[in-house]
């Protein structure tokens, strides 16, 4: 091989080895209907459900490309959670639930009512040790707890205390409030002790040996089950929001909305921003995973994350382009079959994301991306992926 072939061949290298670390590391847009309040996403037996900015829950079994409307209620929709096989939605008309993908509906509010009086505020409901606890929203007070998955609730009597979220964690339960408080249970929430009061705090989780808060003042973590606490810094915190967020996991990262960024980390601590593919502009006020994938939302619509575990590359002989340099559009062709969760990433030769699209027949356009150079395509969907070398001149 001569020294020229040997540099290509090393330079290619090194690009395909800096893409893969870009496939599957962008968000991609997934639907242009944001919101502006409180939107959830779940999945549950093969279908996404959605709660829109329209007050309905949605329901897809292709990826977004057909939706239909799963709910018997006329009123606002405040969440959307999904426990076991059973779908759970707060309205103003009350808690409902469904233990058939959506077709039926069972009220199933019982004591808990919102400060308005009926209906129900739940703003998250979390499955720890056999009960289902239901959290109140910030414009009401109270925890609640069921122990037969809904059909009756107690009243933990916690008001007047505004919850952020309940976890475990060695055990015992904890649940931070929007002033800074922190409890502490040891009897599976039948009473609670403050334990601290710093900042205002914005999602929790149990990672590791850790306590991990998220909030105004940054990251706030526990090593000894609550008893001594550390601060460490934060992408972009918010100083105070209506919206709460979360913590996620995927393919061995930690994703958040804690702050006006997302931002990642691999333990809890330290944290990085993590916004390729999203747009500037609002903070998201969702962040959730369905399936193979993280969804965040803002008022410019919904975003995914795809997770890359189980994703196997194929040669490229399943697809080719035509022509290939081009000092214009080329026509893509693939042999292998691309449904409703198909898409094709267009990556330049830093590995910055320059087009993406869905993916629905075997054969279609890709448009010069408007600067000559080495190009990487790649095409995927929940189970396999490949990449083709460009070249638009």
């Amino acid at each position: 091989m001569t020294h020229t072939n040997q540099w290509l061949s090393t330079v290619l290298g090194l690009f395909f080895l800096l893409l893969s670390t870009f496939t599957h590391g962008q968000w991609n847009l997934w639907s242009t209907e944001g919101s502006s309040g409180d939107p959830y996403i779940a999945e549950l037996n093969g279908y996404i459900y959605w709660s829109s900015i329209n007050d309905d829950v949605l329901r897809t079994a292709d990826n977004g490309v057909t939706w239909e409307n799963v709910g018997p209620w006329t009123s606002n929709v405040r969440s959307l959670h999904v426990l076991g096989n059973s779908i759970f939605v707060s309205t103003f008309d009350g808690l409902f639930r469904s233990n058939d993908d959506g077709s039926t509906w069972v009220d199933v509010t019982g004591i808990i009512v919102n400060s308005l009086g009926g209906g129900s505020h739940v703003h998250r409901i979390r499955n720890i040790g056999g009960y289902l606890f239901a959290i109140m929203d910030e414009n009401d007070e109270g925890l609640y707890r069921s122990a037969d998955n809904g059909d009756s609730w107690v009243d933990i009597q916690f008001s007047p205390y505004d919850l952020v979220d309940v976890i475990e964690h060695n055990g015992a339960l904890y649940s931070p409030d929007h002033f800074g408080r922190l409890f502490k249970s040891v009897n599976n929430g039948t009473s609670w002790n403050m334990i601290s009061f710093t900042e205002v705090y914005k999602a929790m989780a149990s990672i590791g040996d850790n306590i991990i808060l998220l909030g105004s003042g940054g990251v706030t973590y526990s090593s000894d089950d609550g008893a001594t606490w550390y601060g460490l810094p934060f992408p972009h915190p918010y100083q105070a929001s209506q919206y709460d967020g979360s913590i996620i996991e995927m393919d061995g990262y930690y994703y958040s909305n804690a702050g006006w960024k997302i931002a990642r980390s691999v333990d809890g601590l330290e944290w990085e921003e993590y916004n390729g593919g999203l747009p500037d502009g609002p903070a998201i006020n969702f962040l959730g995973r369905a399936g193979d994938a993280i969804y965040a939302v803002n008022w410019h619509g919904a975003y995914s994350l795809q997770s890359t575990v189980g994703i196997p590359e194929f040669e490229t002989d399943d697809i080719s382009a035509y022509p290939n340099p081009s000092d214009g559009p080329m026509v893509i062709t693939t042999t292998r079959t691309y449904g409703a969760n198909s898409r094709y990433e267009l990556f330049n030769c830093v590995g910055s994301l320059v087009a993406s699209g869905t993916v629905r027949s075997s054969t279609f356009n890709i448009e010069h991306p408007g600067a000559s150079g080495s190009y990487v395509l790649v095409l995927h969907n929940n189970t396999e992926q490949v990449r083709l070398h460009l070249v638009f001149e």
